[in-house]
């Protein structure tokens, strides 16, 4: 296990900029023959764990044994949507207020989420996510060779920005509903708002690649108008 510890007035700049310092510490931990088409790097939240068979999963015939399989986004579910008192320190009815959103969501990222993905696979658009996501090393190589880095500097949005860097590259990236990774749905409104204004606000800094995935050979025509519309499903689903 390795740390890689970022300080002031690198830290604290965005969590693209800590994946690409990490991405840039894994080569020095590497060896030097290492085979980075066989070594896949996985994004899992502080509050998430990956649930069983993850691993096995996203290595397996539907997932990174397809050499052409650049990327893999796994389910997302709430691991407290069953918690009785999500507000430990209120009374009763804030916790059966609080209660709501957290099932709402995971009702949402088990059933609309999965779903809209599930769509995606066939049109050949799925969107990465910042919770869950798998990459091959040597995508995240190419990218980074066309664009300075794999995660784009002040993205807000910067899983669904790789999502559509990996297709661009030439890799194709897939959803697998027969696994998750639970984390922590939030209980507050205020703060569930403000998560989904940041998404939003993320998919808008996305349009700026419109040209280049309409004229990609890589997206088929339905595979253009899934991300020529991500804004809507992206502030409900995901």
């Amino acid at each position: 296990m390795h740390l890689v510890r970022r300080v002031r007035p690198q830290a604290r700049t965005g969590k693209g900029d800590a994946l690409n310092a990490a991405y840039d510490q894994l080569a020095e931990f590497l060896p030097a023959d290492t085979n980075r088409s066989a070594v896949v790097v996985c994004v899992v939240d502080a509050d998430g764990r990956l649930g069983p068979g993850a691993l096995a999963a996203v290595s397996g015939a539907a997932g990174f044994a397809d050499p052409e399989v650049g990327g893999v986004q796994v389910g997302v579910r709430m691991r407290n949507v069953g918690e009785e008192r999500p507000l430990p320190d209120r009374g009763r009815v804030a916790n059966a207020l609080a209660r709501l959103p957290v099932q709402v969501q995971d009702m949402e990222f088990a059933v609309s989420n999965a779903g809209m993905q599930l769509v995606r696979v066939r049109t050949g658009s799925v969107g990465l996510g910042g919770n869950g996501q798998f990459t091959r090393l040597s995508a995240l190589d190419r990218i980074a060779a066309t664009e300075r880095r794999p995660w784009k500097r002040g993205a807000l949005l910067e899983d669904y920005e790789l999502g559509l860097h990996m297709i661009l590259a030439g890799f194709r990236v897939t959803h697998l509903a027969d696994t998750w990774v639970p984390q922590e749905g939030l209980p507050h409104l205020r703060r569930l708002l403000t998560q989904r204004t940041r998404w939003a606000q993320g998919n808008l800094q996305c349009v700026r690649y419109a040209p280049r995935i309409v004229s990609s050979r890589h997206y088929s025509g339905r595979g253009v108008w899934r991300r020529s519309t991500p804004s809507a499903s992206r502030w409900l689903t995901w």
